[in-house]
């Protein structure tokens, strides 16, 4: 399967498992209360509109859940909800991968968005060799940003495979699955990763950044 329809593929499963109870029919919001206790997080969980809008905001230290996730029962909730619980076990342990990714993604966020426009200004006063000795800094600077941002994706995958890992094995232990059912949660699991492979592997060319 290729990693660039993996969005597509993610909708389609998500959309299969959601209609999946997991063992313990518990709902999202529930997994999430369970594995804040059981994994000794220090969070809060809060609730959002959106389909596959989950997300885990390490500054303000909360679980930010998607409308269905937070009250479904479903093992596609019991997978999402325990790979935003794996972002909070690496905040809490203060990860290395952890911690350089927010502060890139923070700082890219901001930056990034510059690249273009200095490597337009840059490559235009190079050519018309006006002023070299502020257009060369001027590209460097645009080529450092671009790197940077690549960088930032790159780091994502393995952060992101991380979080799914012990995600997975807090359900396994707290009984919310059984191996019957942590096939489909993997499964789920690893489209997801995919897709920020494919973000990576867009970042390679001057494209919109993903939200």
């Amino acid at each position: 399967m290729s990693i660039f329809n993996s969005n597509t593929r993610l909708e389609k499963l998500y959309d299969k498992y959601i209609k999946i109870t997991n063992r313990k029919k518990m709902s999202g919001s529930e997994i999430a209360f369970l594995g804040r206790k059981y994994l000794e997080l220090n969070i809060k969980v809060a609730k959002r509109d959106g389909k596959l809008t989950d997300a885990y905001s390490h500054m303000k230290k909360v679980i930010i859940l998607s409308e269905e996730v937070c009250d479904n029962r479903s093992i596609a909730a019991a997978g999402i909800v325990a790979h935003e619980l794996g972002h909070a076990v690496q905040d809490k342990n203060r990860s290395a991968l952890f911690v350089v990714n927010a502060f890139l993604k923070k700082f890219c966020s901001i930056f990034c968005v510059l690249a273009l426009p200095l490597l337009a200004v840059g490559l235009t006063m190079y050519f018309c060799d006006f002023y070299l000795s502020v257009a060369i800094p001027i590209l460097g600077v645009a080529i450092t940003l671009f790197l940077l941002n690549i960088l930032q994706n790159l780091l994502e995958i393995p952060l992101e495979h991380n979080a799914s890992t012990v995600g997975y094995q807090f359900l396994l232990d707290a009984d919310v699955i059984d191996n019957k059912d942590g096939k489909k949660v993997k499964k789920l699991l690893k489209v997801a990763e995919k897709t920020y492979m494919a973000d990576f592997f867009k970042t390679l060319i001057p494209i919109r950044r993903r939200k």
